[in-house]
């Protein structure tokens, strides 16, 4: 593993593009679309995006969400490292817009429906380009499986705030976070919902934001859980080394920064970028910084690594 010192990078980006027609939605450089295409657990949902007339240049990404929010939690993330680069954010199944299965999958169900997207998609195989893949918390361990099971599909990986427990500490996860909640008649029980992405939102994160947050979080119905099962069920420790491809782990300093830091020695090929003035709601207040300590990294400009 790499420690890697901060740098300051360029504010001005190019342009570039890709395929299909996109509708312009709020960002001038960046265009926006959704689609849906087949996977093993149904149809999965998920936002894309294009730089504003360019031919395509760069590397596509696939962005993976923290639970229980949807491909969309990464849109302003999108608008800044998407100017040059197509940008893809799925919805797991079960999550967001994508249909449910049928039970809850082990990570390795999640990781190989992000696969069939791609598969879908056209990427992969042979003689098809690889994505470059991104995930924050739960993302992170979606991206490792990923990478792990489809080295044909995963070009390099980016994560933050991985959440990687060992022993006790681990069960401990695993008995909080993977509790059934059934829908109720009680509109009290939304409450926390509403406080979590509305009125405890991080400053500088705006009020439209924090709603379409709030949706979203919200059309997991009961299976919130679902996803941490997988997560905290997952032999992190024995997949984590078996990872090939150059990771870059952006180490934001929320509750996630000793954890992040204790996995990112298990993987063979690691920099580890520490940005301590990053906290919580990281992907709503830093995008900017984010996607521009990612870009050299999977641009393969030199220094970044």
């Amino acid at each position: 593993m790499r420690i890697a010192r901060r740098a300051g990078f360029a504010a001005s980006l190019a342009l570039a593009a890709c395929v299909s027609t996109f509708t312009t939605i709020a960002f001038a450089d960046v265009e926006f679309r959704r689609q849906y295409v087949d996977s093993r657990y149904g149809q999965v949902h998920m936002l894309m995006s294009r730089p504003a007339g360019e031919d395509a240049s760069r590397t596509p990404m696939v962005c993976l969400a923290p639970n229980p929010m949807a491909g969309r939690y990464f849109r302003l993330f999108m608008a800044e490292l998407g100017r040059d680069r197509v940008m893809i954010a799925p919805d797991y199944p079960g999550v967001g817009d994508s249909d449910p299965p049928s039970a809850p999958p082990d990570l390795a169900g999640y990781a190989g429906a992000m696969a069939d997207v791609l598969d879908a998609l056209g990427f992969g195989g042979d003689d098809r380009r690889k994505v470059d893949v991104c995930g924050y918390h739960t993302g992170a361990m979606v991206a490792i499986e990923l990478a792990i099971m489809r080295p044909d599909l995963v070009n390099r990986l980016v994560l933050a705030g991985v959440p990687f427990y060992t022993g006790a500490e681990l069960q401990r996860q695993f008995d909080e976070n993977v509790v059934a909640a059934p829908l109720t008649e009680d509109f009290d029980s939304l409450r926390k919902w509403w406080e979590f992405t509305v009125t405890d939102r991080q400053p500088g994160v705006t009020l439209e934001r924090g709603y379409d947050n709030f949706v979203d979080v919200l059309k997991p119905k009961y299976r919130h859980h679902w996803p941490y099962r997988a997560v905290f069920s997952y032999a992190a420790e024995e997949r984590a080394p078996l990872v090939k491809q150059p990771v870059l782990i952006l180490n934001t300093h929320g509750g996630l920064k000793d954890q992040t830091r204790d996995f990112a020695v298990l993987l063979p090929d690691a920099t580890l970028l520490e940005i301590p003035e990053l906290h919580h709601g990281v992907f709503d207040v830093g995008a900017a910084l984010l996607a521009g300590h990612a870009r050299p990294f999977l641009d393969g400009e030199a220094g970044a690594r």
